[in-house]
């Protein structure tokens, strides 16, 4: 009996000891300050656990979320807020823990996510800062990648969670225990708040609570996961179930719903590179009495799409569910809960070549047109992915008018589908087939290579048919077999650089898939070996390299690509490379190749293309500060000849050059009328391509009379090209330019601030002691004024050279990321340009009205009036006078290249309706084309059938009447007699 009775008082104790150590951590209430947070964007809002929990042994008070404001693109849509005040603490402490996250990757290492200020009794203050990379990372970790540990140690990964959203990159959720250190321990903390910084990285903060500098851990009340994320257990393709519930949005167990894999990818991959056709597409179970499924099994070395259907529920996906992990929960929506439609809808039906509806069918919107163009990329207000009903109809809209909608559909065992579909009110069938299928086996030194990757690309990029890409993986017996390929395509098929390596290389090779249900035999693909890539990454001015460096190596004609990291030493290796053109690049936010690298991509200067042809180990990469130029150069640059692009000649960094001896143009640059020195100026070299213009027939002896009033065009494949990725500043007046012998002869630009700029003749052999002279100069300036005379602000006003291009979408120009080409006026509607060498023309776009002026014999002080803006319409129809229904039409600008006067492409597009009509909108008032959007081959490309020509009135609609399809009237009298003139 004595016994009992001290093991009661022991109990006793242990549980006020208990209770001691908990109460010395004290929860923060952060109920009333919580608000929309990533969670709820998300819809995992019910991952989030609630009320009093312990996390790595310290207790928190979870009511929701607090977003901190932030820079990203994400919060653009989802603003946090820039500041918290009065969260009240009332008491003296030495730790303030946190339960936190940021809402965003991509950040610099050691980048403020937030600021907590300390508000004392005495009215002082303190500021804690939190850390990108120090105390967290983003709220999305990697499942089976390496991350990069925290500088703190004292900060840890407190909770972590499976959802479908993250999935798709192969990601989960997490929220970080952060402890930080009061300055003034001795001193009451009246209240805390919080600050964004503003910076690319928001905190997430859950909870928050306060103690002493050492508190004895309390055990935690949520579970550890089966697997600890990152996830790095070598996988050797075990068959295991997967496993999961489905509920309700409000965590009720749904019965009954069908569970299904519907594409397979590989680890790391994101949600696109999934395969329909890929192991374990097709499965599919019903969940049990209390919403649990579990899915025959499948190989535990990929990650599988899964979709979850059940009467009076909306479908929902999963993009990502590893067999290893965790069972996954799935909830779905009432149907009655949908949000309505947008005023503008697609509607369509999935069938099989049978006809029959294909149920839970995934639909991705890709491109969208309208009245402005195409593009792509992002998800133009419309869901990324859909799924449609147990009827095989889905419903795609938004609030804004569109004309037609690229989609990407994929089911199981049929080949994926990529179509245009026309914005119209009637539900319109998909029909999707068993595809063809290609198969081949991979062979090295005579025998079977397995495990191995073999992917295929189609071979045409443009974005309006690109077929996409899959991969496929050998079997034991070297076998692969891609099953249900979008029929009569071409692709280049490779073997994926990381899974040969050591095993050599399978370079690109060109094949054709047959017809839905054909089968194609390649039959034994040997790999070659494998060549090898080595190099040095320097600094240009000798800085401390960038740590985490890392150097990416592409193939042009692949879909496929290796990284690795650069060691302390700047040295980086690639193995296993095909005899093909590569692509180099690196990543390492902050810095850019330096135009001293040889190789510079001609049209995308952050990158380097050249031939791989043997083993290199000496290549050098020159990098710098600043941000990689995405777009250099203007449209109207000439052409190099095939043979002298640099993905024609084997790749190159800094290093010393092998070649024959090149061409050097050394000089200074002065003012033409003092002499003097011009210390800071822009060097562009460029090249005059090789003449091959035959010698001109005799003119007739009006147009020889002429001859001096003529502009001189220059042919088109002879005008100069100028290479902006390899531009230099230089600071002293001298240059010194370095050009490999070509079949194209050297030149330079000089430009310099207050200068007109200069250019060279074609200097074919090594120059010293050049003198480029400027003179002093301006380039166009002024104002755009309204029509009432006020000045416009928020006009686009792009400045154009000899055939130079831009496009005018809407009531905005674009000048495609050339920032010397291209502004937009403010309040006092002023704009000023910097001299251009060949500038020739202004354009003025404004939601009040056009405007456009030439500026060849000078510009200053102009006053561009608006004009407002007119609408053309009329009615198509056949020489017999009947309507012609569902033509694209498109209005432009008349173009010859041979007078090279600047073009803007106006980007709207309109089909004719069932009765012929069409209407223009947003229409510059000048001389205009009417054409015909006419399909050239299979690459989405057309090309213009003139309808009519016609001068377009400002602010009215202007009425062409009948238009006789493919009959246009003469070009005017004018156009007529210049061009019998040859003017």
């Amino acid at each position: 009996m004595k016994g009992i009775k001290w093991l009661w008082v022991l109990t006793i104790v242990s549980w006020l000891a208990l209770s001691l150590r908990a109460e010395s951590i004290q929860t923060l209430d952060l109920k009333t300050h919580v608000g929309p947070s990533p969670f709820d964007f998300q819809n995992a809002e019910w991952l989030l656990p609630r009320g009093q929990q312990v996390l790595d042994g310290v207790p928190f008070q979870i009511d929701g979320a607090i977003l901190l404001y932030a820079t990203n693109s994400y919060q653009k849509t989802h603003p946090g807020r820039t500041n918290v005040n009065d969260i009240a603490v009332g008491r003296k402490f030495e730790k303030l823990h946190l339960l936190t996250a940021a809402d965003t990757t991509g950040t610099k290492q050691g980048a403020s996510a937030g600021t907590i200020q300390l508000v004392y009794a005495d009215g002082s203050t303190n500021f804690l800062e939190v850390r990108f990379g120090d105390q967290v990372r983003s709220w999305y970790g990697p499942r089976h990648k390496a991350d990069a540990a925290l500088k703190d140690k004292d900060a840890h990964i407190a909770w972590q969670a499976d959802h479908a959203a993250p999935s798709k990159f192969d990601q989960y959720l997490r929220l970080f225990h952060v402890v930080l250190s009061n300055p003034s321990p001795d001193k009451e903390v009246r209240a805390l708040s919080l600050l964004s910084t503003k910076h690319n990285a928001g905190l997430i903060i859950i909870a928050m609570s306060v103690g002493p500098k050492t508190a004895e851990p309390l055990p935690n009340t949520i579970n550890p996961p089966k697997n600890t994320y990152p996830d790095l257990t070598p996988r050797k393709g075990d068959l295991t179930n997967i496993e999961g519930t489905v509920k309700t949005k409000s965590g009720q167990p749904l019965i009954g719903a069908l569970v299904r894999i519907v594409g397979a990818r590989e680890f790391v991959t994101s949600d696109s590179d999934a395969s329909s056709d890929g192991p374990g597409a097709g499965l599919e179970t019903i969940t049990d009495g209390e919403g649990r499924f579990k899915l025959p099994p499948v190989s535990d070395n990929r990650i599988y799409r899964l979709i979850a259907a059940a009467d009076d529920y909306d479908p929902a996906f999963y993009s990502a569910a590893d067999p290893k992990s965790d069972p996954v929960e799935i909830r779905l929506v009432p149907a009655t809960n949908k949000k309505p439609p947008g005023k503008y809808a697609l509607r369509g039906k999935v069938v099989g070549d049978d006809g029959k509806a294909l149920s839970y069918a995934l639909v991705e919107p890709d491109g969208v047109g309208y009245e402005g163009g195409t593009s792509w990329g992002g998800s133009h207000n419309f869901p990324d992915q859909v799924l449609s009903d147990k009827d095989g109809e889905f419903v795609l809209s938004r609030d804004e008018p569109f004309s037609r909608l690229q989609l990407n559909i994929h089911y199981p065992g049929l080949a994926p589908a990529k179509l245009w579909l026309n914005y119209t009110n009637v539900t319109q069938n998909v029909e999707m087939g068993v595809g063809a299928s290609v198969h081949g086996r991979v062979l090295k030194d005579g025998k079977p290579l397995a495990g191995i990757r073999v992917g295929v690309a189609g071979s045409e990029r443009n974005s309006e048919v690109f077929a996409g890409h899959f991969t496929a993986t050998t079997g034991p017996d070297g076998v692969f077999n891609f099953a249900h390929l979008p029929p009569q395509t071409t692709w280049w098929l490779y073997g994926v650089m990381s899974s040969l390596k050591n095993q050599g290389a399978l370079a690109p090779t060109m094949v054709q898939s047959g017809s839905h249900g054909d089968s194609k035999d390649l039959g034994d693909l040997p790999a070659g070996r494998g060549l090898r890539l080595a190099g040095t990454v320097q600094t240009r001015l000798g800085e401390p390299l960038p740590k985490g460096m890392k150097v990416r190596i592409g193939y042009d004609k692949a879909w496929d690509s290796q990284e690795v990291n650069v060691d302390g030493e700047g040295r980086f290796v690639f193995e296993g490379l095909s005899k093909a053109e590569v692509n180099l690049s690196i990543e390492s936010g902050g810095w850019r190749l330096a135009s001293k690298n040889r190789s510079m991509d001609i049209w995308n200067s952050w990158r380097l293309t050249g031939l791989m042809e043997k083993d290199k180990d000496d290549l050098l990469l020159i990098i710098e500060k600043g941000q990689p130029n995405y777009n250099s150069g203007n449209s109207g640059n000439g052409q190099l000849p095939a043979q002298d692009w640099p993905q024609s000649r084997p790749i190159s960094g800094a290093e010393p050059y092998a070649g024959p001896p090149p061409i050097l143009l050394v000089g200074q640059v002065v003012d033409d009328k003092t002499g003097k020195i011009i210390p800071v100026s822009k060097i562009t070299p460029g090249r005059k391509p090789p003449s091959t213009t035959a010698t001109p027939a005799p003119k007739p002896v009006l147009q020889q009379m002429l001859e001096p009033l003529k502009k001189k065009n220059i042919p088109w494949n002879e005008v100069p090209f100028w290479d902006y990725s390899h531009a230099e500043t230089i600071s002293n007046g001298n240059f010194f330019v370095e050009f490999i012998p070509l079949t194209s002869t050297p030149m330079l630009r000089v430009e310099a601030a207050g200068y007109e700029p200069a250019e060279t003749d074609p200097i074919a052999m090594t120059t010293s002691n050049l003198v480029i002279r400027l003179k002093r100069g301006a380039g166009p300036n002024g104002v755009v004024v309204l029509q009432d005379g006020k000045p416009a602000e928020g006009a686009s006003v792009v400045y154009g050279v000899l055939r130079e291009q831009f496009s005018l979408s809407g009531t905005k120009l674009n000048s495609h990321g050339n920032r010397d080409a291209g502004q937009t006026t403010g309040k006092d509607g002023k704009f000023s340009f910097a001299a251009r060498s060949q500038g020739m023309t202004i354009f003025v776009a404004h939601p009040a009205g056009w405007a456009e002026e030439s500026v060849e014999r000078g510009g200053d002080n102009l006053k561009l009036r608006l004009k407002p803006w007119a609408a053309v319409s009329g009615t198509l129809v056949n020489s017999n006078g009947t309507p012609v229904a569902n033509i694209p039409l498109s209005v432009n600008m008349p173009f010859m290249w041979e007078q090279g006067i600047p073009f803007v492409n106006l980007q709207g597009r309109i089909t004719t309706d069932a009765q012929g009509r069409f209407t223009f909108t947003n229409v510059p008032p000048r001389r205009l084309d009417l054409n015909r959007l006419a399909p050239m081959g299979s690459g989405g490309n057309y090309s213009y059938q003139l309808q009519t020509w016609f001068v377009a009135e400002a602010g009215i609609t202007n009425d062409l009447g009948k238009v006789t399809l493919d009959s246009p009237p003469p070009a005017p009298m004018l156009d007529r007699v210049k061009q019998k003139l040859g003017l």
